[in-house]
């Protein structure tokens, strides 16, 4: 009994007492051989890197500190995948606000079979190098249509799925008043916008026109008691009403309703070989969202085409000045060259937008 009892003192009270005339690893971290034998900055702060070099307990901090952003926007920014590392760079550098960085996160999205990290990431690179001077909308432009060139065989299934979402339902109230809700697919939804724009474009700061009985139109519609969601109410009954035949001139301003796409010549070709490469895509004007080469090819089949040319500077090519006043191709080419407004940090649709001169018709000569 004795004997056992001497060790478990030895290993309580007994130990400390014993352990006295050592050199405490916490108080002394060098050893009597002169080396440090604490355990690396990594191990002890948990992190690696930058961050920790930097005397910060995470790379969110360290971010944090250096934008003035907040936790949340910090922990966006911190990539959990290589590839968005230089994002968090970027940031940290002052070359890309965390708005725009947030813009390429989702932009370009994450990585699947068809979009390798490698491919992102080159992605990245390219993007990184032209996006600084333009605001977090733009960027976001920019790294989905990147994203959409990199998995044009996506686009197809990604059309399907918003046709697949699309609903509309109709609610009757107790007070006997009728309530919709609805939600369409790009290629119908622009043709909604289309036509509600052209409705209201006089009263929600739409283009001024030249004609004179489409400006007393528009002179009618600014002057209308109703408010500008009221108008849109009626035209709504008087469009179903009469089956979508409505007198132009009165409802829409002489401008019918549309929907332009733009596609390449690549994918107008019938007749070409079966294609090696990505599938080809076309744009729907105003909208984010690309449209798949068999919706080109039933919008092709029911509208017909028009072509529009462009020089290897951009240029559209001369389709005659004899007039002042723009005509209707010449305005559908601008349209499809510009996107919309050219104004800066402006995001008008073509139908939203006037056409100009760059040079002054009498002060230039035309």
């Amino acid at each position: 009994m004795r004997r056992l009892r001497g060790p478990r003192r030895h290993g309580g009270a007994g130990r400390a007492e014993a352990d006295r005339g050592r050199p405490s690893p916490a108080r002394y971290p060098f050893g009597l051989d002169g080396r440090d034998h604490r355990p690396p900055v990594a191990a002890r702060a948990g992190h690696s890197g930058l961050a920790a070099q930097q005397g910060f307990l995470s790379p969110e901090a360290l971010i944090q500190n250096s934008t003035g952003s907040t936790k949340n926007e910090a922990f966006k920014l911190v990539a959990k995948v290589p590839w968005r590392a230089p994002i968090a760079r970027a940031v940290t550098a002052g070359t890309l606000s965390v708005d725009a960085a947030e813009s390429i996160r989702s932009g370009l999205g994450q990585i699947d079979a068809a979009v390798t990290a490698e491919k992102l990431s080159a992605a990245l690179e390219s993007l990184l190098a032209e996006v600084a001077s333009l605001n977090a909308d733009e960027v976001f432009k920019r790294a989905r249509r990147l994203r959409d060139r990199l998995d044009e065989a996506g686009i197809a299934a990604r059309e399907k799925q918003a046709h697949d979402d699309r609903f509309l339902k109709v609610y009757l109230l107790n007070n006997g008043n009728v309530r919709l809700n609805g939600l369409f697919a790009p290629e119908d939804g622009e043709f909604v916008l289309s036509t509600f724009d052209s409705i209201t474009a006089p009263r929600r700061g739409g283009v001024r026109f030249v004609d004179m009985d489409k400006a007393a139109w528009a002179k009618k519609m600014q002057d209308d008691p109703r408010s500008t969601d009221q108008i849109a109410a009626d035209a709504l009954v008087q469009l179903l009403k009469i089956a979508g035949e409505a007198d132009q001139g009165r409802v829409f301003g002489g401008r019918r309703p549309s929907v332009r796409v733009i596609v390449t010549e690549k994918s107008l070709k019938a007749d070409a070989p079966v294609p090696t490469g990505p599938a080809a895509h076309g744009q729907i004007e105003g909208n984010p969202v690309p449209i798949s080469q068999e919706a080109i090819d039933r919008l092709l089949c029911d509208t017909g085409t028009r072509g529009i040319q462009f020089d290897d500077a951009g240029q559209i090519i001369n389709l005659g000045r004899d007039e002042r006043l723009f005509t209707e191709a010449q305005r559908a080419a601008m349209g499809v060259r510009d996107g919309g407004c050219r104004w800066v940090d402006c995001d008008r649709s073509p139908a939203w937008s006037e056409a100009h001169h760059i040079n002054e018709w009498l002060k230039d000569n035309g």
